[in-house]
């Protein structure tokens, strides 16, 4: 090989790697768009609660992946045209049942700790502390997610703005309404004084009560949400059991082109099923 081929051999090598390169990233910003806009409530959400965007998105596209890869398989693979359709139309709303789940164990987590936050901070201005120096003090106390959200509130104050605007705008971000009702009580007592410590005291007892509610009717549901479930499996688990059993019929529902539409509905029934059920289910606190 010659210099000349070579030099030819190189430079279309780095063409190819640079189109490549160049077509990753606009597919990627394609693919990155989509998703925000196909889930943009539930990025927002994550987002209010300091949750990690990076995480986030990476997990849509790697979900985004799987569900192309899964249609394209029983698709193309399989030849099973009504299980690839109801792969997609399922499994596309599966991240935001996952995001929703993620969004509510953060809620709860945060409503968790604003109680032992709330008289934490009631026994600084006890014992002689202003408000922004009884919130600096309990930083090192609490661990993530409120950590990042108090730190926040003390950043600002530090770097010179009113204490009252920083925990306004804190709580309009988050939207969590126990972490709401504690940002309001300290904006009326900088506004007005008084007793600080005693409305902290009746804050921290009034978040304990709501976490009891809360409690109660998570374990007043937990049962029926369990005997969803498991009626949700009992097809699957009989089909499985009729196959183990011999009855080589159960294999039509993947095989031939009407077992398919049948167990595509099915499966759409399931999913019906627990939606209606969650709704009903679905309890909320304000």
């Amino acid at each position: 090989m010659n210099t000349g081929q070579l030099l030819i051999t190189v430079g279309s090598a780095s063409c190819t790697f640079l189109a490549a390169f160049l077509g990753t990233l606009i597919c990627s910003d394609l693919l990155d768009g989509l998703l925000e806009r196909r889930y943009r409530p539930q990025l927002e959400r994550c987002l209010q609660l300091r949750t990690s965007e990076r995480r986030c998105r990476e997990l849509l596209r790697w979900w985004s992946l799987l569900l192309v890869g899964g249609f394209l398989l029983l698709a193309f693979v399989a030849r099973a045209w009504p299980l690839a359709v109801t792969w997609l139309f399922l499994g596309s709303g599966l991240p935001v049942l996952t995001m929703q789940a993620v969004v509510l164990r953060r809620e709860r987590v945060l409503e968790d700790q604003l109680v032992t936050v709330a008289r934490s901070l009631a026994n600084a201005v006890r014992a002689g502390l202003s408000i922004p120096q009884g919130l600096a003090g309990i930083l090192a106390e609490v661990s993530q997610p409120l950590q990042g959200v108090l730190g926040e509130v003390v950043y600002q104050y530090e770097r010179g703005r009113p204490l009252r605007d920083a925990l306004a705008e804190c709580r309009r971000r988050l939207q969590l309404e126990p972490f709401t009702l504690f940002c309001l009580a300290l904006e009326v007592s900088l506004e007005r004084g008084g007793r600080v410590n005693r409305s902290l005291e009746q804050l921290a007892g009034s978040l304990q009560e709501w976490q009891r509610i809360r409690r109660k009717l998570e374990s007043e549901t937990a049962s029926g949400r369990f005997a969803v479930l498991l009626l949700s499996g009992c097809p699957l688990l009989f089909g499985l059991m009729f196959w183990c059993c011999g009855i080589e019929e159960v294999l039509r529902f993947f095989t031939e082109f009407g077992g398919q539409i049948v167990l595509s509905m099915v499966l759409l029934l399931i999913w019906s099923g627990n939606r209606w059920t969650s709704r009903i289910m679905n309890f909320s606190l304000s």
